[in-house]
């Protein structure tokens, strides 16, 4: 999908597409930083370094923790309430998905968060090499 289907998308499309671009590009990077090989090395790795704890590879959050992109490169995160109860950012991906109802505030503000990271992921990435960009 390009830049430009991307902006024209409706706005659920949009945070998925958005979600997981950040989501892999996190992923790619992290497996360049560390050495790896394949994605089915993060989970080894993370819990190397973090412990036996349950470890979901869609938490971008952890993923922006692992990749040192902190809230200086793109803001704090946004909150994430469905149903009157708070989730992982990370659900959100399900959320865009399965069409549950989230405020139009809360959308504008994943969007521009995952705007945020996909950039400052790309701008990492042209840095090492890995992405020439246009």
């Amino acid at each position: 999908m390009s830049t430009a289907a991307i902006k024209n998308a409706c706005r659920r499309s949009r945070i998925m597409a958005l979600f997981y671009a950040a989501e892999c590009g996190l992923k790619f990077l992290y497996i360049q930083d560390s050495g790896l090989q394949t994605t089915n090395d993060i989970r080894t790795k993370i819990k190397e370094q973090i412990g036996p704890v349950r470890i979901d590879l869609h938490d971008i959050e952890l993923l922006c923790e692992l990749n040192s992109v902190i809230p200086s490169d793109t803001g704090n995160p946004p909150n994430f309430t469905a149903g009157g109860q708070d989730h992982p950012l990370y659900r959100i991906h399900e959320a865009a998905r399965y069409g549950v109802k989230l405020p139009h505030f809360y959308l504008t503000d994943v969007e521009v968060w995952l705007e945020k990271v996909n950039l400052e992921v790309g701008n990492r990435m042209q840095d090492s090499g890995a992405y020439h960009g246009r």
